[in-house]
């Protein structure tokens, strides 16, 4: 799926609808710790039709956890896996009932899938969901308009769909992405393309106090994570005609190169989709180096030391987050 990181996203919102009284599923012990993740059917392989995947973190225990495609017959989406604080509820963008994607929960095993925001936008696209630390609210990304002034914009809501607000003014505040919130639930941080490049931008939850974190160094960087303590960002970025790891402070400084699979751009190897384990010692993240076609998941110190390939079948797999 390398050619996605080179897609723009964008976007506009939608109707909510509430949610439906559910059990809640046991929060598993730590043993049972569980990396989500978006992959193609790992039945069927067929490329276009994704869905949500768990396994352990070694690698061992790939379990499918949604069939909207109905194993690969119909071209459905489901994607960008994210998870509750307290991990006892996956969130997901799906386009199950309509192109342009909607907002669900499930349990951990795949059970109580439930619709918390409807998107009535003709033409739009919602993508790139991210859990508030509190459990409370989630802040995402909608693709609105069509051909050159397609763009992104950043919206937040209640985890049930509640109380939706838009927190960027396009054109003037750019064209806004992949946006994550710090543990502190105070600050969000986006990608933001403005001026030809693909910078890595924070404002305050509420859209105010807008401000760049980089502008300079690759030219395109996106996928940004906070490491759980707050202190670190990491994301990607390009590299050549490929894409690497970086990790940089909070504030913007301190920017390192993790991975070169590219060989500093002289090999075209997407890597990229990073995110911390939940103490922040290691870095998962997908990567087309096995075989310069399919991404496979990984994981390295965060220093960017031990690097081990977690997964190695012929599907694509990416998106991956752990709590």
């Amino acid at each position: 799926m390398k050619k996605a990181i080179l897609v723009f996203c964008s976007g506009l919102i939608l109707v909510s609808c509430k949610k439906e009284k559910s059990p809640v599923c046991c929060l598993p012990p730590a043993s049972q710790e569980k990396i989500y993740y978006e992959g193609s059917n790992i039945a069927y392989g067929a490329p276009g039709w994704e869905e949500i995947f768990s396994m352990n973190p070694d690698g061992t225990g790939q379990k499918q956890l949604t069939n909207f495609s109905g194993d690969g017959a119909n071209a459905k989406a489901t994607s960008t896996p994210a998870l509750s604080p307290d991990g006892r509820k996956v969130y997901f963008v799906s386009d199950r009932d309509t192109p342009s994607g909607e907002f669900f929960s499930m349990n951990p095993d795949g059970t109580d899938i439930i619709k918390l925001i409807s998107n009535g936008i003709a033409g739009s696209k919602m993508r790139d969901p991210f859990i508030f630390q509190n459990g409370q609210k989630v802040v995402y990304c909608m693709e609105l308009g069509s051909g050159a002034s397609r763009h992104g914009e950043i919206f937040t809501a209640n985890i049930n769909g509640s109380n939706i607000q838009s927190l960027i003014s396009y054109p003037a505040e750019g064209n806004c992405y992949h946006p994550c919130v710090n543990p502190a639930n105070t600050t969000i941080v986006y990608a933001n393309l403005i001026g030809g490049r693909i910078e890595l931008y924070a404002m305050n939850t509420d859209g105010t106090n807008k401000r760049a974190l980089t502008s300079s160094g690759p030219a395109v960087k996106w996928h940004a994570q906070f490491s759980p303590d707050g202190t670190r960002i990491v994301f990607d970025a390009s590299v050549g005609s490929g894409a690497e790891i970086f990790i940089m402070n909070a504030d913007g400084t301190g920017m390192t190169q993790l991975t070169d699979y590219t060989r500093a751009g002289t090999i075209n190897n997407f890597t990229w989709g990073p995110t911390f384990s939940k103490d922040g010692q290691v870095i998962y993240f997908a990567s087309d180096e096995y075989n310069g076609i399919t991404s496979q998941l990984y994981k390295m110190n965060a220093d960017g030391s031990s690097k081990v390939r977690l997964t190695s079948s012929a599907e694509d797999k990416y998106n991956p987050c752990i709590k």
